[in-house]
């Protein structure tokens, strides 16, 4: 099976949606004691294989995929994230990431059959994150929007057609399995908002002209603001919209941690 073309695979967004059911996106506060926090830090540090001099630059953003297929990860998962999910939530991705700039933009994280061949007969379930490390007391905000999208990974990029155009990075992701939306209603996104959030909240707590631009907040409204501290854990659905706040708008200048997808069997 290769991997589907945007057109093919947002065809089949109601088709997936039928398996799922949506729950509201949580947090679990501090539920990782400093021992397990410590030991996952150091596991995930030889996974990126991170230099000791990593976040000395202006912007850096290392990320490394495939961290589920780790012995150590899949323990961790079994022990403290399964036992919060459905019995029959498998394991199917995804990365540690230690980044400061730019911020993670509007998105899903859905790793399904229609973008990756390898995960045949599988559809996304949850989203759980997992922060390791950030310096800063004034932790910043993981947000969810009341939006859902059924899609496969895609990038929500509304209005930015033109500004993206002929962009090497984007075309580099395409090719690794990540979509683009740039008209959220015409692809489907459901229950759009009438307004976008306001100017006001996007000066506070993003301000990214190009590589998050006001006009990808169109039609979107927040479900949830959730503290990206270290020792919680933060979970959502697949298909649930989220994007994350400016780091240096909380004075830090990095963070670190793991980004896990679970998914269902549905046939």
């Amino acid at each position: 099976m290769k991997r589907m073309t945007q057109e093919e695979a947002f065809a089949l967004n109601g088709y997936v949606e039928s398996f799922l059911d949506e729950e509201p996106s949580c947090v679990k506060e501090n539920y990782l004691d400093n021992d397990t926090l410590t030991k996952l830090i150091l596991d995930a540090t030889t996974f990126l294989d991170l230099p000791e001099d990593a976040n000395k630059g202006k912007w850096f953003w290392y990320r490394r995929g495939g961290i589920e297929k780790e012995k150590w990860l899949q323990k961790f998962s079994d022990e403290y994230v399964k036992p919060l999910l459905r019995d029959d939530a498998l394991l199917i991705g995804d990365t540690a990431f230690y980044i400061n700039y730019p911020p993670h933009d509007v998105h899903v994280d859905n790793r399904d059959y229609r973008g990756d061949p390898e995960k045949d007969g599988i559809v996304g379930y949850k989203s759980v994150v997992i922060p390791l490390e950030i310096d800063t007391t004034d932790c910043p905000y993981l947000f969810t929007a009341d939006q859902y999208f059924y899609g496969p990974s895609t990038r929500m990029r509304n209005g930015c057609e033109e500004l993206d155009k002929d962009n090497p990075e984007h075309q580099r992701q395409q090719e690794n399995g990540v979509y683009f939306s740039y008209d959220y209603a015409a692809d489907g996104v459901k229950y759009l908002a009438s307004t976008k959030i306001s100017k006001s909240y996007y000066e506070e707590y993003i301000d990214e002209p190009y590589f998050v631009p006001y006009s990808t907040f169109d039609k979107l409204s927040i479900e949830g603001a959730h503290r990206w501290k270290p020792g919680n854990l933060i979970i959502f659905d697949s298909s649930r919209i989220h994007w994350a706040e400016k780091l240096t708008k909380r004075g830090a200048t990095y963070k670190f941690g793991i980004s896990l997808n679970y998914g269902l069997k549905i046939k």
